[in-house]
């Protein structure tokens, strides 16, 4: 049983059946290819240096209130389009992904918990190509998915589409 829940906390954030047949995380999107991109520190510049920067609040990263943290709600943007990308770790691949906003979580909650929900072409395809990168991926809004395969030529490294 430890097994199963170790699965099911991985793939909490991609729209996949569990052994029960019970779909994880994506219920209530209504449709079942969403990864949540998780990290406590958003960029206030995320949208484009020339525009303003996100509202925010600072919260507490902790139960005992110490340890400030940024916290954005990411359900502002929903529908608007975004690319994820992270180098596989010897730097010669680019794993890329466009989706788009579906929802956010983690607001409100301790810890680092922030996250926003993307909607992409096919979620399980996505994670099955993370083993070879990492599960940490970058997100910009906006669809950069040609310009990065024309940087990929340019600088010879190969772009992995998901």
């Amino acid at each position: 049983m430890a097994h199963f829940h170790g699965i099911k906390k991985l793939l909490k954030g991609v729209g996949v059946k569990s052994p029960s047949g019970k779909w994880i995380c994506c219920q209530k999107y209504g449709f079942t290819s969403i990864v949540a991109v998780r990290h406590d520190v958003p960029a206030l510049k995320v949208k484009g240096l020339a525009g303003p920067d996100l509202p925010y609040e600072i919260r507490g990263f902790t139960f005992n209130g110490w340890g400030g943290t940024i916290r954005y709600d990411f359900t502002l943007d929903i529908g608007q389009q975004v690319t994820l990308a992270r180098f596989d770790p010897m730097a010669t691949k680019l794993l890329v992904a466009k989706g788009e906003i579906a929802g956010g979580g983690g607001f409100n909650q301790i810890g680092c918990s922030l996250s926003a929900h993307i909607k992409v072409e096919d979620a399980v395809e996505l994670l099955h190509k993370e083993v070879d990168f990492g599960h940490h991926l970058a997100m910009a809004y906006g669809d950069y998915s040609h310009d990065l395969k024309e940087l990929g030529k340019m600088m010879k490294f190969e772009v992995v589409e998901a």
